[in-house]
């Protein structure tokens, strides 16, 4: 694919993103801004009685106030100088005093989809840092939208990235004298990625020669396409919680071609949950304010249109644009999906695992007719 075609994707979203920082900067706290608009989206409770499970809601803040680092890593890689603009998104002790909130919590290395940005899924980063979980994103060296040089072709040294980055972590939480100290939960260290993103954190936490083996869950959506890869054979001891998650309106990634193949290759533990209507560049928050360039309510057609000349790309699926899920609602679902599953599995206190489960098992699919599992 080219750089040109990509670039002028990340432009778009680029643009957008810029446009709504300066209205956040005009003195509106970001954080805040966001945690209204989730819990505006809270659903109706008049039905639950108390229910704590029912009353459960993903999308809805957590007790922790989110704190922000900005970090630049640079490493090594076969004589290249790798550099990494990461954001450590985590718990706060509160709004004043924005230090990590005392504890022990996991970790999730975000990877971004080609090109994008670290910036693509706030909404995930906040969620998750304000239900005490350490988050951090990074620019890929050449797969962001800001990257000098863009090779999608790098997706093999991108897991030493990972690598690398879950290794700085570690040593903030062995710092004695930083604030970080003892913060990781290095038994607890996932990945999660979106479409690029997501191969390559298949990459790591599946595939030798790439496994790290300190990540222990993995959150995959859309991964793919990139031949070889996304079907390739999984580390059979790899007995990690894997959540797959995957739109039918995908024209990027076939659901039925690539989904579910790369789905039953993967070892158990391991959860799908498909997303009807939903398309593949949906879940990239800026993609909301893009509609004006959809067709009949589908986002993929800004794909379709700029990869329609590239002699590698499937066109079958860019026939029809069927009516699709908005950008919105798809990113809401996503929220639901990954925040419940996270939580039910490493959250930091027991009842809110409980009621995550509870809420994933007997709640998620029924109060969401959208979704469905294989």
């Amino acid at each position: 694919m080219s750089r040109n075609i990509k670039s002028f994707i990340g432009y778009l979203i680029l643009a957008v993103s810029v446009a709504s920082c300066s209205l956040l900067d005009s003195g509106s706290d970001l954080a805040d801004v966001r945690s209204a608009s989730l819990e505006s989206s809270s659903p109706s409770l008049e039905h639950c009685s108390g229910d704590p499970v029912c009353l459960f809601d993903p999308t809805s803040k957590g007790i922790f106030p989110v704190g922000k680092r900005y970090k630049t890593y640079r490493h090594e890689v076969n004589g290249d100088v790798r550099e990494l603009n990461s954001i450590i998104w985590f718990p706060a002790k509160h709004l004043v005093d924005r230090s990590p909130a005392e504890g022990v919590f996991p970790v999730v290395v975000y990877t971004h989809g080609f090109p994008s940005s670290k910036e693509e899924a706030t909404y995930i980063y906040e969620n998750l840092a304000s239900h005490g979980f350490i988050v951090v994103s990074y620019d890929g060296p050449k797969s962001s939208m800001y990257s000098d040089v863009q090779d999608s072709q790098d997706i093999i040294n991108a897991p030493l990235d990972i690598k690398f980055l879950i290794s700085q972590l570690e040593q903030l939480s062995d710092d004695s004298q930083g604030d970080f100290y003892g913060r990781v939960n290095k038994q607890q260290i996932g990945v999660f990625g979106i479409s690029y993103g997501a191969v390559i954190s298949l990459l790591s936490a599946y595939v030798p020669p790439f496994v790290d083996e300190r990540i222990s869950f993995a959150v995959l959506v859309a991964p793919g396409p990139f031949p070889g890869i996304t079907t390739a054979d999984f580390g059979a001891d790899r007995d990690i919680p894997l959540l797959y998650v995957q739109g039918t309106n995908d024209k990027l990634v076939s659901y039925e071609g690539v989904s579910q193949v790369t789905f039953k290759n993967a070892p158990a533990p391991k959860t799908f949950v498909g997303i009807n209507g939903g398309t593949h560049l949906g879940y990239v928050e800026e993609t909301k304010d893009l509609m004006g360039f959809a067709v009949n309510g589908h986002i993929d057609a800004i794909l379709c249109a700029l990869l329609e000349e590239e002699e590698d790309f499937d066109q079958t699926g860019c026939a029809v644009f069927e009516p699709s899920m908005s950008p919105s609602q798809q990113q809401d679902l996503l929220l639901k999906i990954s925040s419940s599953f996270l939580r039910m599995n490493f959250g930091v206190f027991k009842e809110d695992q409980a009621n995550a489960k509870q809420y994933f098992d007997r709640v998620l699919l029924n109060s969401n007719k959208e979704l469905f599992r294989l």
